[in-house]
C-alpha cells in the first residue's frame, strides 16, 4: 500500500505487535502522529515576469495546518532564488508577524533572460524530511530575445491509480488514469483504450485537459490489461497492476450536494473473510479524526454508506478503511467550502491631478477580520501567470504527493466541471503526502524550533574590566534599551535577537560605581542553517491549452535605470536640506544643520550637548540613587550645586523626562539650537535646546552614552515601498503588456469599512486587481476585479 497505508501497518505489526491494535489505538497514534505543528506558505507575487531593473515584491502568508488559522508561532522566514542550475542567486530572511510577511528583491544586472524559481521556508520546517516549503517559478525579461518555450517533442507518461488502492478481482472497481507528457503537463487525448492482453478493447476513453480519465469495469485475476493511447502518431500503452482477490474496491459520489454516496466493492472471497472482522472507515484530517464501525455480510458483494456533507472537514479529507487494525483502502476527497470572493469589494473613489484613489472593504456583518495583498496591473497583462493561489496553496497542496498542474484552476470561477476535475485530481494523486515510515516515532522531539533571531554572543575587550559587570544595549529597532549582566568572564549573549542586515548597534559598558565606559567588544552571530536542495516537484507555468511562448524582447529605453533615478533622488534630498517648513524662520537661521560627518563624530544627541556648553550627568543628583537613567544637563560655567537646568524641547515639544535623550542618535536630528541665555527662543532659565529630528523617518532613533558600535550581518532584509517604475509613455503596447501599475502588500480590512489606496495615473482605460488574502479566522480569498476606466 502506500505511505500512510505502511504507518499504519507497521504500527499494527512491529512497534506495538504485544498490543491490540484496536480502533480506537489506531485513533490515538494517528492524533499523536500530528502533535508535531505543521505550517503551510503561500506568497503571493506582483507579477510572475519581471523587467531587468524592476523588483519582485511580495507579500507572505504562514498557515497553521492543525488548527486553519495563520500561524502565530514564525517570527521569521527564509527567502531564497534559485537559477535554472540551482545556484543561489539571493538568499535572505524577513520577519513574519502573526502569520503574514513582505518584502522585496532587485532583479539587478546579475539576472539574465531566463527562469528563476523563488523558495519561502521556515526553520521549523526543518523538522521534517519531506519539503514543504513553498516554490513558485517567475521569469526575468530583458533587452536580449528571449523564449519560453515548451518542448514539443512529447512522449506519453501514463499512470495507473485504482481507487481505493488496489484491483480487486471479480468485481467492479473505478479506475483513475493520469497522462502527462515529458514536460509534465496533462494531454488531451479521445483515443485512449483499455485493453486485455489478447488485444481486446474493454472500454475507451477520453481524457480532460489536464490529462485525467476515470474507468469502471470488472477485473479477471488471470488475464493483463493495459491503458493504450496514440499521441502524435506513437502508440503507448501501459500495464495495469495484477487485480487481487482480496481487498476493497471504493466508489465515491462526491458530486451530490447534501450526501456522499460511497459505494465498496467486493467478491465472495473477500465477504467470507471480513464477515467476523472488526471493520472501521476513518475520516481524517491532520489531527481530527471521525470512524464508523462498518459490517460485511458474507452472502453480499457491495456495500452502500451515505455520508452527510456537514460532517465533513474542510479542503481535503482522507478516508482509509481498516479490518482487524490493517489499512485495506484510502481515498481523498475534497469539500469546498463557501464561496467567499464576495466578501471583498473594490470601489473607485476620485480622480485627482496625478492618481486614482479607490477604496476595498469587506461585505458587512462578517464578523472577521482580512489581511490581503493587491497587485495592480493592465487587463491585458502577459506578466501575471501564477500557477498556484492561496487556496490551492493552503488548502490543497499539502495533501497532495508530487506536483499539480496548474492548481488554482480548480479555485478558479469554480462550477461543476472543476469539481469533478479535482476529483479526478485526488483518485490520481490522493496519496497521503507524507513519507511516514520517516516518522514513524510518534514521541519523536522536533530538533528545530521556531527560530526567534539570532543568538548574539558578546565579549568585552581591552584592560580595566575588573569594575565592569554590565553593558547596556541602546534602544534598536526592534529592542528596547536593557541592561545585561556579564559573566565571570565579561561575556553575555543575547538569545531571540532580531535586527535588520547592517544595522548598528550600540553597547555601552557600565561600573559599579554607574559610570558608563567605552569598551571594545568582539560578537559572534549564531544563526541556524538548513539548506535543501531545491524540490523539482515544480511544473512549468503554462496555460491550459499548451501554448508555446514566442521570443520577446524588450526594447532598452522602455525602464528607465532604476541606479540613475537613485542618484538624482539622492542628489535632490540633499539640495533640500537647507530649509525645515516645520521650524520658525529665526530658529531656522540660527540653528544648526546636523552633516554627515557631525552624526559620525557625535553618535548620539548627548555627545554634540556635552561637547557645546553643557556638561552631562548620569543619575539622580541624590547620592542614594540608583536609576543611571536620569540625565542632568548642567551648564559648564556652573560651579554650584544650585542651578536651573535648561529648557529641552524636541520638534516643539517640552522634554519633561530627560532619559528619552539617552535614545536619540544624532543621525536622527535634522537640526539643533543651543540657545545659552534664552535669547533667541525668548525662553527663561539656564537656556534653551530646541532639537528638530529628519521628517519622514522609518524607524525609531536609538542613541547612547560613550559607546562601542557593532554592525549587524545576519538580520532581516529591509523592506522596501512599492514606488511605480519609470516606463517609457510613449510605448503603450508595452506599457499594457509588461508593466506594473501598483502593488498594497498589507491591508486590514474590518467590516463594511472602506480602506483608501491611491495609485498613479496612466492612459490605460482596463485594470485588474489581483487579490490574495487571509482572515484571522483562517478563511481564504482570491479573487480577479476587472475596472474600467
Amino acid at each position: 500500500m502506500k505511505n500512510f497505508i505502511l504507518l499504519l501497518c507497521l504500527i499494527c505489526s512491529t512497534k506495538f505487535l504485544a498490543q491490540e491494535v484496536t480502533a480506537s489505538f489506531i485513533e490515538k497514534e494517528i492524533h499523536n502522529f500530528y502533535k508535531i505543528p505543521r505550517e503551510s506558505l503561500f506568497v503571493h507575487l506582483n507579477k510572475t515576469t519581471f523587467l531587468k531593473g524592476e523588483e519582485v515584491f511580495f507579500k507572505g502568508y504562514v498557515y497553521d495546518r492543525n488548527n486553519q488559522l495563520p500561524a502565530i508561532s514564525t517570527k521569521e522566514v527564509k527567502v531564497e532564488v534559485f537559477d535554472t542550475t540551482d545556484v543561489v542567486r539571493f538568499e535572505g530572511t524577513y520577519p513574519c508577524n502573526n502569520g503574514f510577511f513582505k518584502g522585496n528583491i532587485v532583479v539587478d544586472s546579475l539576472y539574465n533572460s531566463q527562469k528563476y524559481f523563488v523558495r519561502v521556508s521556515t526553520n521549523w520546517m526543518n523538522n521534517f524530511v519531506e519539503d514543504i516549503s513553498f516554490s513558485h517559478e517567475f521569469s526575468v525579461l530583458d533587452s536580449k530575445v528571449s523564449s519560453k518555450v515548451l518542448q514539443k517533442n512529447r512522449v506519453a507518461n501514463i499512470q495507473i491509480f485504482p481507487e481505493g488502492g488496489d484491483l480487486i478481482s471479480g468485481t467492479k472497481n473505478t479506475v483513475g488514469v493520469k497522462i502527462s507528457d515529458n514536460n509534465g503537463m496533462g494531454i488531451l487525448t479521445k483515443s485512449g483504450q483499455l485493453i486485455d492482453d489478447a488485444e481486446n478493447i474493454i472500454t475507451n476513453f477520453e481524457t480532460n485537459k489536464l490529462g485525467f480519465a476515470k474507468l469502471n469495469t470488472t477485473f479477471d485475476a488471470n488475464k493483463k490489461y493495459y491503458i493504450s493511447i496514440d499521441l502524435d502518431g506513437s502508440e503507448y500503452k501501459k500495464e495495469l497492476p495484477i487485480a487481487k482477490d482480496i481487498g476493497l474496491g471504493l466508489s465515491v459520489n462526491n458530486r451530490l450536494r447534501h450526501r456522499i454516496p460511497i459505494r465498496f466493492n467486493y467478491n465472495k472471497e473477500t465477504a467470507q473473510y471480513f464477515s467476523n472482522k472488526q471493520c472501521y472507515f476513518f475520516l481524517h484530517k491532520n489531527k481530527d479524526i471521525k470512524k464508523i464501525k462498518i459490517n460485511f455480510n458474507e452472502n453480499e458483494t457491495d456495500k452502500l454508506i451515505y455520508l452527510d456533507r456537514e460532517d465533513l472537514y474542510s479542503g481535503v479529507n482522507t478516508i482509509t478503511i481498516f479490518v482487524d487494525g490493517t489499512p485495506i483502502a484510502e481515498r481523498k476527497i475534497y469539500n469546498y467550502k463557501k464561496d467567499s470572493s464576495s466578501e471583498v469589494k473594490i470601489d473607485f473613489f476620485k480622480e485627482e491631478r496625478d492618481s486614482l484613489i479607490f477604496g476595498v472593504r469587506l461585505a458587512s456583518n462578517l464578523k472577521k477580520t482580512y489581511n490581503i495583498s493587491v497587485s495592480v496591473l493592465p487587463k491585458e497583462t502577459k506578466v501575471y501567470n501564477p500557477a498556484e493561489n492561496i487556496i490551492s496553496s493552503l488548502s490543497l497542496k499539502p495533501y497532495i504527493k508530487g506536483p499539480i498542474e496548474n492548481p488554482k484552476y480548480y479555485f478558479t470561477d469554480i462550477d461543476e466541471d472543476k469539481k469533478e476535475a479535482l476529483d479526478l485530481l485526488l483518485i490520481t494523486q490522493g496519496w497521503t503526502q507524507y513519507d511516514w515510515e520517516n516518522l514513524l516515532d510518534p514521541n519523536k522531539e522536533p530538533l528545530n524550533d521556531f527560530r526567534q533571531g539570532i543568538t548574539l554572543k558578546g565579549k568585552l575587550q581591552g584592560n580595566n574590566l575588573k569594575n565592569i559587570d554590565k553593558v547596556l544595549l541602546l534602544k534598536s529597532k526592534y529592542h528596547e534599551s536593557k541592561i545585561v549582566d556579564l559573566t565571570m568572564d565579561k561575556s553575555f549573549v543575547l538569545t531571540d535577537f532580531f535586527a535588520d542586515k547592517n544595522e548598528n548597534l550600540k553597547f555601552s559598558a557600565l561600573k559599579s560605581n554607574g559610570k558608563f565606559v567605552k569598551k571594545g567588544v568582539y560578537f559572534q552571530e549564531l544563526v541556524s542553517s538548513f539548506n535543501r536542495p531545491l524540490s523539482k516537484d515544480i511544473l512549468p507555468i503554462a496555460p491550459l491549452d499548451y501554448e508555446v511562448f514566442t521570443s520577446v524582447k524588450i526594447p532598452q529605453s522602455f525602464l528607465a535605470n532604476s541606479e540613475i533615478l537613485d542618484e538624482v533622488l539622492i542628489r535632490g534630498k540633499e539640495k533640500e536640506k537647507e530649509k525645515n517648513p516645520f521650524v520658525l524662520d529665526h530658529i531656522n537661521r540660527k540653528a544648526k544643520v546636523i552633516t554627515e560627518r557631525e552624526a559620525n563624530y557625535y553618535p548620539t544627541i548627548l555627545d554634540y550637548i556635552q561637547n557645546n556648553g553643557f556638561r552631562v550627568k548620569y543619575g539622580a543628583l541624590s547620592k542614594n540613587s540608583t536609576n543611571f537613567n536620569d540625565i542632568t544637563l548642567v551648564p559648564v560655567n556652573n560651579t554650584s550645586d544650585s542651578f536651573s537646568p535648561p529648557a529641552v524641547y524636541i520638534d516643539d515639544m517640552y522634554v519633561y523626562d530627560m532619559s528619552v535623550l539617552l535614545d536619540l542618535s544624532t543621525e536622527y536630528v535634522d537640526r539643533i539650537l543651543i540657545d545659552p541665555r534664552g535669547s533667541t527662543t525668548n525662553l527663561r532659565g539656564s537656556g534653551t535646546i530646541m532639537i528638530y529630528k529628519k521628517q519622514n523617518l522609518d524607524i525609531s532613533t536609538t542613541g547612547g552614552l560613550d559607546f562601542f558600535v557593532y554592525k549587524i550581518t545576519n538580520g532581516f532584509e529591509k523592506i522596501k515601498k512599492f514606488y511605480t517604475p519609470t516606463y517609457n509613455p510613449g510605448m503603450k503596447e508595452f506599457f499594457i503588456n509588461y508593466a506594473a501599475i501598483h502593488w498594497e502588500p498589507e491591508l486590514k480590512l474590518e467590516d463594511g469599512v472602506p480602506v483608501p489606496f491611491k495609485i498613479h495615473k496612466n492612459d490605460v482605460k482596463n485594470i485588474s486587481f489581483f487579490i490574495e488574502g487571509m482572515a484571522d479566522n483562517g478563511d481564504l480569498i482570491s479573487i480577479r476585479k476587472d475596472f474600467k476606466m
